[in-house]
């Protein structure tokens, strides 16, 4: 790792995570990973905002590649600096580092100070059968540890497989896709998230798209590299989560509820999670849950990520299969109050050269510092022969409205953050 002067980007590979250190002086850009397309797309924050160039790539003023070919899941280090220099377009200038991230199937990225830690959600053959995260150390890429979590229990039988492992226990592969019923016993751990107990002690959270459960992990025992970390029982949501993200003071976390992997079924709504119930393994730690996206209670509308504003005032998600974002109250939602989803956006793509017009899929979520704007990045996926067909839009919160469009940004893109210039 180079000084503290330069600052650094870390991404998951076809994952899309994104983290960064610390926000540059010189502009400010949005950072959204092209998926299917192994490019990190670098957009001009305010070329984005004028008007000339709404619906259009033009602020589009670098992309990066991250690595050449696919695998286990990896980890790629950027140079902030080079990946948004129109000279490095294309090409992968901007990678100063890649090493493994530990397992298959990485999703999650935390960044820590001298640690990442990084959760998989499949193993080597099949969406099913992972139970771990790992550590990785920041300064060399090798493996310091890795959690392994407890196995669900549904209905039907799951394979003879002890925490922690020992070999030589045959490895978890299972071979089937979902939707399948034999699906709910292995977690499939997907974002992470860090909450702040009362107790002064931090909690590791892990959305588990698997058992459509969140796990709630002593982040004490994670740092000291114990396997067996989680303290309580799994809090159950709607369906499997995705998007996860703890509050800005730690108290509460939130989630969505994506999909079902047993069963075709897809989720509509958020589940709030008070840190402190869960950790003492209350039945009532779910303390909220919103129904966004529709009107209809049957209706589903597969939220995807979702991001707090700054003030811990609301929560912004996306919803994938209505092509809509949704504003909750936290106020109201911990006061279960039915309207708790006080705004719902929705995110148009601009006409294909054939006049059709492509749902809108939104799937990142990045609140601005000031609790201005969201970025949303979505789009379908199409055939990686396809031109980039993602699409990032610039929500302004005050107004409530889409403000810009900006088109040809990888294809079908998840991870989406914000640099920006100091104020």
């Amino acid at each position: 790792m180079k000084t503290a002067l330069r600052s650094f980007l870390l991404a998951l590979l076809f994952l899309s995570v994104v983290a960064v250190d610390v926000a540059l002086a010189e502009g400010s850009y949005i950072l959204a990973t092209g998926r299917r397309d192994p490019r990190i797309y670098a957009i001009d924050f305010r070329a984005a905002l004028r008007p000339q160039n709404n619906n259009t790539p033009h602020a589009i003023v670098s992309r990066s590649k991250v690595l050449p070919d696919r695998g286990r899941g990896s980890i790629s280090v950027m140079d902030v600096r080079a990946m948004i220099n129109p000279r490095f377009d294309n090409t992968d200038r901007a990678l100063e580092q890649s090493y493994d991230s530990g397992y298959f199937g990485a999703v999650g990225l935390l960044l820590l100070p001298e640690l990442l830690l990084v959760s998989h959600s499949e193993n080597w053959l099949t969406e099913d059968g992972s139970n771990r995260i790992s550590l990785i150390d920041r300064n060399t890429g090798g493996r310091r540890g890795q959690i392994e979590m407890a196995l669900g229990h549904p209905p039907h039988a799951c394979p003879d497989f002890p925490v922690p492992f020992v070999s030589p226990t045959p490895p978890p592969v299972v071979p089937f896709l979902a939707p399948d019923p034999g699906f709910g016993c292995w977690p499939n751990p997907e974002f992470l998230a860090l909450g702040r107990g009362s107790d002064g002690k931090t909690y590791l959270f892990s959305g588990n798209a698997g058992t459509n459960d969140v796990s709630v992990m002593d982040f004490e025992k994670v740092l000291a590299g114990e396997p067996v970390v989680e303290v309580a029982p799994r809090v159950p949501v709607q369906a499997g989560p995705f998007g996860i993200q703890a509050s800005p003071n730690g108290k509460l976390i939130a989630v969505t509820a994506r999909e079902r992997a047993d069963i075709d079924f897809e989720g509509n709504t958020i589940s709030i999670i008070d840190v402190d119930l869960a950790r003492t393994g209350s039945p009532n730690a779910e303390v909220a849950r919103v129904q966004v996206g529709t009107d209809d209670p049957n209706g589903q509308t597969r939220p995807f990520t979702l991001a707090w504003t700054p003030n811990g005032r609301a929560i912004i998600a996306t919803n994938y299969r209505s092509n809509n974002v949704s504003i909750i109250d936290v106020g109201r939602a911990l006061a279960r109050d039915p309207h708790a989803e006080v705004a719902r956006i929705a995110v148009i793509r601009p006409p294909e050269p054939d006049g059709t017009v492509l749902p809108g899929n939104p799937k990142g979520t990045a609140v601005t510092a000031n609790g201005q704007y969201v970025v949303v990045s979505g789009g379908p996926r199409l055939p990686p022969d396809a031109p980039p067909s993602g699409t990032v839009w610039i929500i302004n919160l005050r107004s409530r409205a889409v403000v810009a469009t900006v088109t040809g940004v990888g294809n079908d893109p998840y991870g989406v953050t914000i640099l920006e210039r100091p104020e």
